[in-house]
């Protein structure tokens, strides 16, 4: 299950990669200062999916807002 996590975990931060140059990564920091939080959110299938949904919306967010 923490294999899982991680592995979650680095495919947000890696989605969220292309936001470091103006410094947009709220998920990133959201998540680095919640670790008990990101692990109970991600203890389901349903929670998961959630939180890598909102990831990536995040993420195309951060991209538009970058782009502007």
């Amino acid at each position: 299950m923490i294999s899982r996590k991680l592995l979650l975990i680095s495919l947000l931060l890696l989605t969220s990669a292309g936001c470091i140059g103006v410094k947009l990564n709220g998920f990133e920091e959201i998540a680095a200062r919640n670790p008990r939080g990101m692990e109970d959110a991600t203890s389901t299938p349903e929670g998961e999916k959630l939180i890598k949904e909102l990831g990536h919306y995040i993420a195309e967010l951060e991209f538009r807002i970058e782009s502007q």
